[in-house]
């Protein structure tokens, strides 16, 4: 199985983070999404209820999220994704 994790828009100028998995567990699954700064700090997590071994959605980060590079790191306790992502405000 394919396990690839797309995002987008890359800088994000609107704080949305687009993303689109492919290789999540075919049974219903718990989907974690963390985002970290350059620091290696959770500047963001988000947890999902996942329903299918695809998954495309998007996520409204909030309006104090500081511009940056981050990485969005995502597991479903069987596979981890991880890539990085721009914000500029």
């Amino acid at each position: 199985m394919d396990h690839a994790l797309s995002l987008w828009p890359s800088p994000s100028t609107d704080g949305i983070l687009n993303l689109a998995f492919a290789g999540l567990a075919e049974e219903s699954s718990n989907l974690t999404i963390e985002l970290f700064d350059a620091m290696g700090r959770t500047a963001y997590s988000k947890s999902l209820f996942v329903t299918e071994g695809n998954w495309t959605g998007s996520l409204v980060l909030p309006a104090d999220l500081p511009s940056g590079i981050y990485t969005v790191r995502a597991h479903d306790g069987r596979t981890q994704w991880t890539g990085r992502w721009a914000l500029q405000r």
